[in-house]
């Protein structure tokens, strides 16, 4: 394995010859190791995870609401800049009647689009929303890495009255 500057390490192509030592071709002079393929996978495979765990902490998820084009509901729009969709594996987003509390998750997406439209015509408990009463949204994305979830950090919090 070819180890870089950061530590990180890469697989280097190459061949065992008879006598046990490893050829390689390489056009720089920098730190390499020689482990077991099984070790130098599992090492790399640690590295990607703890890269991807640091990502997702990062991916930061916008939440904007309107009423336009809805004949009941709210019509919510979750981004997440294009340059993250990849760090992530889909949103999660929340809704409340209370600002600062009582929130539950109303619906969870799994996809690598960097765009969501969510049109609300029910509430987290099945009935249909109230017309004038005002509903909290916040959401997050989140990535799921060996079967562990991983959220990123919360959007501001929007809130808006149903039509």
């Amino acid at each position: 394995v070819y180890i870089d500057d950061e530590g990180t390490y890469h697989k280097v192509d190459g061949a065992l010859n008879a006598d046990g030592t490893y050829a390689f071709v390489t056009d720089h002079f920098s730190t390499y190791a020689i482990m077991a393929e099984e070790e130098a996978d599992a090492v790399i495979a640690k590295q990607t995870a703890a890269a991807q765990k640091a990502a997702i902490k990062k991916v930061k998820a916008t939440v904007a609401l309107s009423t336009k084009n809805v004949k009941k509901g709210i019509r919510v729009t979750v981004k997440v800049p294009v340059n993250q969709k990849a760090d992530k594996t889909g949103i999660i987003l929340y809704r409340s009647m209370k600002k600062d509390s009582g929130y539950a998750m109303y619906k969870k997406v799994e996809t690598k689009s960097s765009t969501y439209i969510i049109t609300n015509t029910k509430n987290v408990k099945g009935n249909r929303l109230t017309a004038g009463k005002r509903y909290y949204y916040k959401a997050r994305a989140y990535k799921v890495i060996d079967g562990k979830t991983y959220y990123g950090p919360m959007s501001t919090v929007k809130y808006m009255k149903a039509k």
